[in-house]
C-alpha cells in the first residue's frame, strides 16, 4: 500500500493534493493508482490518455492522475503538470 510520507501528510492535512503519476508505458502506474483505491488489480488494460481517482487517506483528498506512458502522449505530459502538488516518476525495470 502507499504511505504518505508524514512530513507531507502534516503540510497538507485537511487539503486536497493533486499527484500525477508519471512514467513509461507498462511501468505499473495503473497498478499502483488501483492499489492505492483498494481496487482489484488483475483486469489492468493499458491506459489510453489518463486515469482519476480521489481517494481518502490520512484526512486528505488525493486527486491522483495516471498518465499513459505511450510515446504519442509523452509530448503532453507537461500539460498536465499544472497545478501539481506531488509528482510521482514511476518507471519499472526488470
Amino acid at each position: 500500500m502507499f504511505e504518505l510520507p508524514l512530513r507531507l501528510t502534516s503540510l497538507v492535512f485537511d487539503q486536497e493534493v493533486r499527484i500525477v503519476l508519471l512514467g513509461l508505458d507498462n511501468a505499473g502506474k495503473t497498478t499502483l493508482l488501483k492499489s492505492l483505491a483498494s481496487e482489484d488489480v488483475n483486469t489492468i488494460t493499458p491506459t489510453q490518455g489518463f486515469n482519476i481517482k480521489s481517494v481518502a487517506s490520512h484526512g486528505m483528498k488525493l486527486n491522483v492522475w495516471d498518465i499513459g506512458g505511450q510515446r504519442k502522449i509523452r509530448p503532453f505530459w507537461k500539460k498536465y503538470l499544472e497545478n501539481t502538488d506531488l509528482l510521482v516518476s514511476h518507471f519499472y525495470s526488470p
